[in-house]
């Protein structure tokens, strides 16, 4: 097995939401790193020019960007990456190229993360989780590789489907003058329950079978079309 050295310089790729927060953690334990992306140079051929002068001090590249651009990235790049360590940070994608590492979590630019407390999954085995990112001490859940696009999904479903649902939630109750400290209130409640027992956190007219109050609920959102069609699938698939 190849051997990966701890100390080696890090290069990460780009300063979207992920990378921003991997910055975040480096630089918080004074690990060397340096960072690379698009916008860093006006003019092209200096960026390239850096780009190039970086691959040559490092020996780990991380790839927290894009889905589409990964291979894209290391199809550009082939000759420059050719033995070194590449890892990219998608649940989705495969590239036989790169080792992929899935950090479960919701990475904003405005928040920053703890990442030494965010949960890996992948399809490879621990021990070469270990290391290939030996800074982390996280836990990490290898998974088979059929179940890998389950588990993407799912985290699309539970994590950026909830996100849309409170979004239009805050939206739509602070318009009508509910005060977000009540609202804040309100969505902890909610994640209390879940966290203590998701299977019967589920409250409200369609777990009693109130079927008179789910009628006046979409009467009431007859003038949010996008509202009212996410409650009505709600009800089908209760």
């Amino acid at each position: 097995m190849t051997h990966f050295i701890a100390s080696a310089e890090t290069l990460i790729i780009g300063r979207g939401r992920v990378a921003t927060q991997l910055i975040h953690f480096f630089e918080s334990r004074n690990l060397l790193y340096s960072n690379w992306c698009r916008s860093t140079y006006s003019v092209q051929n200096q960026n390239h020019e850096e780009l190039l002068s970086l691959f040559s001090k490092a020996t780990r590249v991380l790839l927290p960007i894009s889905d589409k651009s990964i291979s894209e990235f290391i199809d550009q790049h082939q000759a420059h990456l050719a033995g070194k360590l590449l890892i990219h940070f998608s649940a989705a994608h495969r590239d036989h190229r790169a080792l992929g590492f899935h950090p479960l979590g919701s990475f904003t630019l405005d928040q920053k993360v703890d990442f030494s407390k965010v949960y890996f999954q992948g399809i490879h085995p621990e021990s070469l989780f270990r290391e290939a990112l030996p800074m982390f001490a996280n836990p990490y859940t290898q998974l088979s590789e059929s179940d890998m696009q389950l588990y993407h999904a799912l985290c699309v479903y539970g994590g950026n489907f909830s996100a849309i649902l409170w979004k239009n939630f805050f939206q739509k109750m602070q318009h009508m003058g509910v005060p977000r400290e009540a609202l804040n209130s309100y969505v902890q409640n909610i994640t209390d329950n879940v966290l203590a027992n998701p299977e019967k956190s589920v409250t409200g007219p369609l777990v009693r079978g109130d079927q008179a109050t789910i009628e006046k609920n979409l009467k009431a959102l007859e003038h949010e079309p996008k509202l009212h069609a996410i409650y009505e699938s709600f009800v089908r698939n209760r």
